[in-house]
């Protein structure tokens, strides 16, 4: 009876040793790995203590607080929430930029007090959290075997996103307006295929772009009005006429109140999948693709 105690006692200590790490164990040793790429060789990290606030079997937030120390300057403290997802058994991870990304997590009971009026609203916790993840990981994430940083995991709103309207005063309206975000790349002088990342806005019966080169919005001196193909998913081409603004915003025109523009770029959206653009500010050309899809949903969370 002894021995065969014994011999069970071992068959689990061997099926314990063989069992695969867990959701939580691989994003938390994935974790530390992450925050040692995304940031450059003057930078000393140390002391990396991971802590989670939120699992399930196919997502991961985890609190990460480490000491940095730049070159001969003193160590600080620094937090970031970093998230890992899996999705068509694909792992995929992303660090939160507290000042330009959105909240990634919420408590449940953050989450019942919010969720009125947000994207999310008519989502369930669970994946009300896998969505907010999944736009973070859309936005600047990147697969975790491969590194591949060409990630586009699907949500009910596409890439689209909800904004809120401010007031001249920099307080929150009850308007809400969407925008989503492609890729692209453009010329500059001798540089060539420059990586840039396309955003589209439709706001107030308005259309506007914003180019982004890495970290820097493109922003014309002053008014230039531009010409802009579209190419919608179907392969029709629309050249439409839009103004280059010095506050960074590329404006579909529709002077005199006519909005007969408006209503064609809008009918490109309503067909959703993947447009293509192609303008030429200054000599240098821009071109660039958005996956549209989503669009009839995220209508329906104005």
């Amino acid at each position: 009876m002894g021995r065969f105690i014994l011999f069970i006692l071992l068959c689990c200590l061997i099926l314990s040793c063989n069992q695969p790490p867990s959701l939580e164990e691989m994003a938390k040793e994935s974790a530390e790995k992450y925050i040692g790429d995304n940031n450059s060789k003057e930078i000393e990290i140390s002391n990396i203590v991971t802590n989670t606030k939120f699992v399930n079997d196919s997502l991961c937030i985890i609190d990460a607080v480490y000491d940095v120390k730049v070159l001969d300057d003193e160590k600080h403290q620094k937090t970031v929430d970093y998230v890992y997802l899996i999705h068509s058994h694909n792992a995929y991870e992303a660090i939160r930029n507290e000042v330009f990304d959105d909240i990634v997590f919420l408590s449940k009971d953050e989450f019942e007090k919010k969720r009125i009026g947000e994207i999310y609203e008519e989502l369930n916790y669970e994946d009300a959290l896998y969505y907010l993840a999944s736009i973070l990981i859309n936005k600047h994430g990147r697969q975790v075997d491969n590194h591949n940083k060409d990630v586009n995991i699907p949500t009910p709103f596409g890439n689209w996103e909800l904004y809120t309207v401010e007031d001249v005063f920099g307080d929150m309206t009850t308007k809400k307006y969407i925008g989503t975000k492609g890729k692209g790349t453009t010329s500059v002088n001798a540089n060539k295929n420059i990586d840039m990342t396309v955003y589209l806005f439709i706001r107030d019966e308005e259309v506007f772009f914003k180019f982004h080169l890495g970290d820097l919005q493109y922003v014309c001196d002053f008014d230039l009005p531009i010409i802009m193909k579209i190419k919608d998913s179907e392969g029709k081409v629309y050249s439409f006429d839009f103004i280059c603004k010095n506050n960074g915003e590329i404006r579909l025109r529709t002077e005199n109140n006519n909005k007969q523009l408006y209503h064609q770029f809008i009918s490109i959206l309503e067909k959703e999948g993947i447009v293509s653009g192609s303008t030429e500010i200054h000599h240098s050309p821009y071109k660039f693709k958005i996956d549209i899809t989503g669009y009839h949903n995220i209508l329906k969370r104005l």
